[in-house]
């Protein structure tokens, strides 16, 4: 690579990680994008540059989803809506503490829920639900 090459790269990448850093700005949503994501709109620019992030692959996902996916997804945020907020904020812990893990550990506990009986999951869910913890 020749010294321009190179000098070219890394001012590129420099670039994108400073776009990065500013976040994503609401006009520069595809106009599917807007859609799916209407409902952020006001509060877009409050959000960190990583939650703008994962808020528009959640959008580009939402378009590859098929009619029942999308029913089901319709359902869960229903759920997520409805939950006090003591318990979201216990499910955004577990989600936390399980993002935090290695991947090899994650991949073990994916296993091991797997392997469960269903009435074992159901009983964990419901613990879950009730907010004992769900067996972690």
């Amino acid at each position: 690579m020749t010294r321009r090459a190179a000098w070219l790269a890394v001012a590129l990448a420099a670039l994108g990680s400073v776009a990065a850093a500013q976040g994503i700005r609401w006009n520069e949503l595809a106009p599917g994008e807007r859609q799916v994501l209407g409902g952020a709109q006001q509060r877009w620019d409050q959000l960190s540059p990583d939650q703008q992030q994962r808020l528009r692959q959640g959008a580009q996902r939402w378009h590859q989803l098929d009619p029942q996916q999308r029913e089901k997804a319709r359902e869960g945020v229903s759920r997520w809506q409805q939950l006090p907020p003591e318990q979201r904020e216990r499910v955004k812990q577990r989600q936390d503490w399980y993002r935090s893990l290695p991947d090899d550990r994650k991949q073990e506990l994916r296993d091991a829920w797997q392997s469960l009986p269903k009435e074992r999951k159901q009983e964990l869910r419901q613990g879950a639900r009730k907010g004992d913890g769900g067996g972690r």
